[in-house]
């Protein structure tokens, strides 16, 4: 039997436009948000009664977050229209041409690895990737969207998709959003060349760095 699911507005703690989300299972007091740099976004729920409780709760899936903020989820009565600014995952906005989406949880993780600090920009496919991801936009559930102007810019990505992948330390939410990238790009590369697209290689062969790898996070 299919659940029943609620739906939840609250306003952005920024912005204070009205945010919406679709929810089954046990009621939610709180959308949660984190700041990882470029203002807060969306990045779960807490069925915490307490306010102080349920603004702890990002920090178990990412803890390097530059602040966190809790507001009020208030249901939506039956028939009640609700106004749609929605940031939980729900289906996708239309993207651009060439565009790519990275994963929440994955792009969190880009965020804070050597790739990010421009330290291998001497390598020329590491600095194209750190351009690309500075230039992204966050979208819908922490997502990122990029437009990579290389083939390599994917590949790079996906070295560190896979690492994850593997890695011992890496969260749940992190090995998900893991695969789910390598998907993507598996698909974005099928129709590139089914488009006939002119994304080059930058460097000939694929020479995997390890600095590329690395898991450490910035300070």
């Amino acid at each position: 039997m299919a659940s029943t699911k609620t739906t939840y507005t609250t306003k952005h703690p920024e912005t204070g436009g009205t945010v919406t989300a679709e929810k089954g299972g046990k009621p939610i007091q709180w959308f949660t948000w984190i700041d990882l740099g470029k203002g807060l976004v969306h990045i779960g729920y807490s069925a915490q009664a307490d306010y102080a409780k349920a603004v702890k709760a990002p920090r178990s899936t990412n803890p390097y977050g530059l602040r966190y903020e809790a507001t009020p989820a208030q249901p939506v009565e039956e028939g009640e229209p609700a106004e749609v600014e929605q940031t939980a995952p729900t289906a996708p906005a239309a993207r651009r041409s060439g565009e790519v989406t990275i994963p929440g949880a994955l792009a969190d993780h880009l965020a804070h690895t050597n790739l990010a600090t421009g330290s291998d920009d001497h390598d020329p496919t590491s600095k194209a990737t750190r351009e690309a991801l500075d230039a992204g936009r966050r979208g819908r559930g922490r997502t990122l969207i990029i437009k990579p102007q290389s083939i390599d810019v994917l590949n790079v990505i996906s070295e560190y998709a896979e690492s994850l992948l593997t890695a011992d330390d890496a969260t749940r939410a992190e090995r998900t959003a893991a695969q789910k990238w390598v998907e993507l790009a598996g698909h974005a590369r099928k129709q590139a060349a089914a488009e006939g697209d002119t994304l080059l290689s930058l460097t000939t062969g694929h020479a995997i760095r390890a600095a590329r790898l690395d898991r450490s996070r910035k300070t």
